[in-house]
């Protein structure tokens, strides 16, 4: 894909890096000229997340470990995520069942990895 708008954009247009998930929810950085990321913005391809997210590294005993994204102050708590982040940033979560009904409790990584660890999943 063209991430410019034009061969002088490509060349001398100022630059600018987004931090996008793919598919599988890692990030990946892609560098785009300002023009091009305005166009994309005006024609409603793209548009700039302006709350904060935090990546959670989620078990759910149905579906597996996943990484999702969680936005702050609406998922969880500015004040959950200062007490509970590892040295990047990331928080750890597992899903729990009782009586059929989930529980979303959020761990500390260490203990994430030990609930893993106790079911048998490799981290």
């Amino acid at each position: 894909m063209k991430f410019s708008v034009g061969i002088l954009d490509s060349l001398f247009g100022k630059k600018v890096t987004l931090e996008v998930p793919d598919e599988n929810g890692n990030i990946i950085k892609r560098e785009v000229s300002e023009k091009w990321l305005e166009q994309m913005q005006v024609e409603g391809k793209i548009s700039r997340i302006h709350k904060p997210t935090v990546r959670v590294h989620m078990m759910d005993p149905l579906t597996g470990p996943q990484i999702i994204y969680w936005t702050v102050g609406e998922d969880v708590s500015q004040e959950q995520v200062n007490k509970y982040k590892d040295e990047v940033g990331d928080i750890y979560a597992l899903t729990a069942y009782e009586a059929g009904k989930p529980t979303v409790m959020i761990l500390s990584k260490q203990y994430w990895k030990d609930a893993l660890t106790k079911m048998g999943i490799e981290v």
